[in-house]
């Protein structure tokens, strides 16, 4: 029996463990793989264990000292509980980490939503390079003449999967204005290649090295997702937005840089 609980504990332990890299930081609004088990229950398994191991040990202790195989086997698993139900609790106290497969990115913001300093605002964007999903290079700076709704968003962001198709609308909507909806992950090519194949967007979709040049705000903002910029056909950031959001919405604050004037739509 104790060689049993604790066969399933170190299952549950190495559970957890792989689990706990996968919660999805407050960008995303929620976990997209929450953990196996609450932080309460670990502590409850882990209490229940140490009990157990103690009722094992004072087994035990009315034998006497061990004197065959069977009893020293006893003795190393009754400890061995214990070991595990403090490692159960050690799990359980542990912060969640950020998803697996987002190298280079950011770290989360938990402390406040990041905003845009006074001088960002209504001011010239700054340039940047994005690679399209055809693996040529595009620039922010060759936009330039056209009203630019930059969309930065992740395959494993679940706002930013809600919010697509509002803006796979825009672009089919007011391209013909002077649109262009600009779609940015900082994933890897192959992984928005692969959903685009699923999933076809009708925006300019492609990827962002975080690692390289991107300049703030847009790298600073990162820390969120999804973040939405509206760049007028100057090149002049005059609206910035954290999470998803409607096509209601967008259409509104882009009324004022279309021409001709889209409330008239």
């Amino acid at each position: 029996m104790p060689a049993l609980v604790l066969w399933h504990s170190a299952r549950l332990c190495g559970s957890i463990r792989a689990v706990g890299g996968a919660r999805l930081p407050r960008e995303a609004f929620g976990p997209k793989h929450p953990p196996l088990m609450s932080p309460t229950l670990l502590f409850v398994v882990a209490g229940a264990m140490a009990l157990l191991g103690g009722a094992f040990l004072a087994v035990l202790a009315r034998q006497g000292r061990p004197r065959d195989a069977v009893a020293w086997t006893g003795l190393v698993l009754s400890l061995g509980l214990f070991v595990v139900a403090g490692l159960l609790v050690w799990i359980a106290r542990q912060p969640l980490a950020p998803p697996p497969g987002r190298a280079g990115a950011p770290p989360a913001t938990f402390d406040a939503t990041p905003r845009l300093t006074e001088r960002e605002m209504d001011a010239p964007a700054p340039d940047f390079a994005f690679t399209l999903l055809d693996g040529t290079t595009e620039r922010l700076s060759n936009l330039r003449g056209r009203v630019v709704l930059l969309n930065f968003w992740a395959t494993w962001c679940v706002p930013c999967l809600q919010e697509l198709p509002a803006l796979n609308r825009l672009q089919a909507a007011y391209g013909p204005l002077g649109l262009t909806v600009v779609t940015l992950s900082d994933e890897a090519p192959a992984v928005v290649r692969a959903f685009n194949e699923r999933t076809p967007l009708a925006t300019t979709n492609g990827t962002v090295d975080v690692g390289g040049p991107l300049p703030d705000p847009f790298r600073r903002t990162l820390s969120v997702r999804p973040t939405t910029y509206i760049i007028d056909r100057a090149g002049v950031i005059r609206s910035f937005g954290v999470g998803a959001s409607t096509y209601e919405a967008f259409e509104a604050l882009l009324s004022d840089y279309l021409q001709p004037n889209v409330a008239a739509r």
